[in-house]
């Protein structure tokens, strides 16, 4: 007689197969971990991506500015401005470029590279500004909105745009003087040296008729007067080499 018998997976090959899932779940486990981190590394801080700073344009205006780094942009509906010890007006935005954005699913204004936010203010003296904006990266990561604050005065960009024009001023009535000076005083040189050397090739020539046995003395004068003229420009020493030229 035969006899069948209906055999079924052992205890060992339950155990490979269960080792083999177990390290397959393991490197899941630590790909989903690594990736995360690896991603973060490709992107910039905020501070770093959108970088903020604010000054007084005037008495009555802040100029908002942002330093956007390339491949982020930043949203213009995102921007919020409040201010503690000063009354803010609507602000001025300059025109962005529109895109439909995938996050929000609609068509937004957005700033690459840089951007300026005039804000106006009403305010007796230091205030504080806090203002909120948000941006995304090309690669698909957005930020979380973020905050800035910075205290100003009404009268710090009052101040320096009074001495950049008091500075102009001053260059420009520099720049007009200086032709009407130094005019009489070329021409009072040249005139000077003119008649230096007209006196002194002259005095030469007479010198060289009177006595022609020292012409020898005269080329060692001349030597020695070219040999002085190299260690000194004055004008007085550059006509007698002029002069002595002449003969």
């Amino acid at each position: 007689m035969i006899s069948m018998s209906k055999r079924g997976p052992t205890t060992a090959g339950c155990r490979s197969v269960c080792r083999r899932w177990l390290v397959h779940a393991m490197w899941l486990l630590m790909l989903s971990m690594c990736l995360p981190a690896c991603a973060a590394d490709d992107y910039l801080d905020p501070e770093a991506a959108f970088r903020f700073s604010a000054v007084m344009k005037d008495g009555k205006t802040v100029a908002v500015s942002y330093a956007i780094a390339d491949g982020y942009y930043m949203y213009r509906e995102r921007f919020a401005f409040q201010a503690d010890g000063a009354t803010l007006r609507t602000p001025a935005f300059p025109n962005g470029k529109v895109k439909f954005d995938e996050t929000f699913q609609k068509n937004v204004e957005t700033y690459r590279h840089a951007v300026t936010i005039d804000v106006p203010v009403r305010a007796n003296g230091n205030f504080t500004l806090n203002v909120t904006a948000q941006g995304c990266a090309d690669k698909g990561l957005c930020y979380s909105p973020m905050t800035s604050k910075i205290s100003l005065s009404p009268t710090g960009g009052g101040l320096g745009a009074k001495l950049r024009e008091a500075m102009g001023a001053r260059q420009d009535q520099t720049a007009t003087a200086t032709p009407q000076t130094a005019l009489p005083a070329a021409s009072g040189v040249l005139e000077y040296q003119s008649r230096t050397a007209t006196g002194s090739a002259s005095g030469a020539q007479a010198m060289r008729t009177e006595n022609p046995d020292d012409a020898s003395r005269i080329d060692s004068a001349r030597q020695r007067i070219g040999l002085a003229l190299t260690k000194s420009a004055k004008p007085f020493a550059a006509c007698l080499h002029a002069a002595f030229c002449l003969m």
